[in-house]
């Protein structure tokens, strides 16, 4: 009571909200480094903070602060997979932001527009990048333009006759990246570029884009980068039948996500794994692998990459048909079940 009557509390709270955007903006530079895997753990063990000052910032106190926090953590979001829970912040965000300043404007609506596509909401996320892309060309900032033409290339998924347009899109930033040099965004873009071509059936092509990607992120070392590419490759080797090299790609990849500690990409590589491991006789082991990737998605409360649906499906579709619904169903609610622990050396078949 004190504190509220003589004004001191809010400044506190000011003062909280302050560091917490600070640290935000310093983690959103720190996601481009190799130190990516210090910020998350960082920025997880800061969580409940960080609520409290998106709630402080939008409900009693200065908008702005939950304006830049919402611009800040897109990344973050997007890999330690809470879309859902951040889903209210961005909104949030949106609509308090149509009197803010242009540059802070346009990056609420490209962390909308990437929530969204955590969340597979493609439409939502078009709606949002384009917005955000806009804003960046009226204000000629072209590493910005770059960046969400890469993001809103990847949301062009929702029929096969959208696929040229995103690999436009893709294109189009890459030139504007490597004019820039901005290696980072390179990788990203090559890797849209891959994920692109993959569905549209050139695996050839998706292969080349996502060799290139690896190399760049291996050079400056974003973990997060090669661990995701690792992945996709596999992705790739599986279309080609190159079923033990599938499995060794997304074996690497899972050993990398020990490092960055992102469930959201664990769970993705598991569900990749599923498909090579039922296609050299394992189905019932694919099927504990898929149960597994459910319920880490369900405990984070997103899905799968929208890129990567249509795989997934027909890797489940593959699996319930060699093992039928009662013998599949058994072996998924057991994955489901299976303690955290016990997760990765599971799906690396290591003994405990």
């Amino acid at each position: 009571k004190c504190l509220s009557a003589s004004g001191e509390m809010v400044q506190i709270q000011r003062r909280h909200a302050q560091y917490f955007t600070h640290l935000a903006e310093s983690a959103d530079l720190g996601f481009l480094t190799k130190e990516w895997s210090d910020w998350l753990r960082r920025l997880q063990a800061e969580k409940g903070n960080l609520n409290s000052a998106f709630s402080w910032s939008f409900h009693d106190g200065q908008k702005e602060y939950g304006l830049r926090l919402v611009a800040a953590l897109r990344e973050y979001w997007y890999e330690s997979g809470t879309g859902a829970e951040s889903q209210q912040w961005t909104e949030l965000a949106v609509a308090k932001s149509e009197n803010s300043a242009p540059q802070l404007r346009a990056a609420v609506l490209r962390s909308a527009g990437y929530i969204a596509l955590i969340l597979s909401n493609v439409r939502r996320s078009k709606e949002m990048l384009r917005l955000a892309l806009d804003l960046y060309q009226t204000l000629e900032d072209e590493g910005n333009v770059a960046w969400t033409m890469v993001l809103l290339s990847i949301s062009f998924v929702e029929a096969t006759s959208e696929y040229p347009q995103g690999i436009r899109l893709a294109t189009q930033a890459l030139d504007i990246l490597r004019k820039l040099d901005d290696k980072p965004g390179m990788s990203k873009a090559l890797t849209a570029l891959g994920k692109l071509s993959r569905l549209q059936g050139d695996d050839e092509a998706a292969w080349r884009y996502y060799e290139d990607a690896l190399a760049i992120a291996k050079e400056i070392g974003l973990n997060q980068r090669v661990t995701a590419l690792y992945n996709n490759l596999s992705i790739v080797a599986y279309h080609q039948k190159k079923y033990e090299l599938a499995i060794r790609l997304a074996h690497q990849s899972i050993r990398a996500t020990r490092e960055i500690i992102s469930l959201y990409r664990l769970a993705c590589i598991i569900k990749t794994l599923a498909g090579p491991v039922a296609a050299i006789g394992k189905p019932e082991h694919a099927a504990r692998l898929m149960g597994i990737s459910h319920e880490i998605y369900l405990s984070l409360g997103c899905r799968p990459p929208p890129t990567n649906l249509p795989e997934f499906d027909r890797i489940m579709a593959t699996i319930q048909d060699r093992l039928g619904e009662q013998e599949f169903e058994k072996a998924f609610q057991a994955g489901q079940a299976m303690p955290v622990q016990k997760i990765i050396p599971f799906a690396l078949e290591e003994s405990d």
